[in-house]
């Protein structure tokens, strides 16, 4: 079971991540159904939901980053989404490979304090 400070293995990342992406296309085409048939406008809800989603998410890789021992710092990556569509697609790409690395194990041996002088 994981706790709030524990890694995230790949395989957890990623089914997340796909429960994530069902949940956004079902909120979508009950938006657009509800939006179609209601007086009422659902724009405030849609957003709300779309931003916990993505503060989900977030969570989840700076927890992938740590089980791969890379600097969370890597999340800055997103900021280059703002520069435009090209540099979006070339982060968002990027933030997957290294979301693909293997989780690295610590080791359980210091090799420094065995050596003898």
């Amino acid at each position: 079971m994981n706790t709030p400070n524990s890694n995230c293995s790949r395989a957890d990342y990623w089914f997340l991540f796909a429960t994530l992406v069902v949940t956004l296309v079902i909120f979508a085409v009950l938006y657009t159904i509800l939006n179609n048939y209601s007086y009422f406008d659902f724009k405030p809800i849609a957003s709300l939901v779309f931003i916990a989603i993505i503060i989900l998410d977030l969570v989840f890789q700076a927890k992938r980053l740590n089980d791969a021992s890379i600097s969370k710092w890597f999340l800055l990556i997103h900021l280059f989404r703002l520069l435009g569509l090209t540099f979006g697609v070339i982060s968002y790409i990027v933030m997957l490979a290294i979301l693909c690395l293997p989780t690295q194990e610590i080791p359980t041996t210091n090799l420094m304090n065995n050596k003898k002088e």
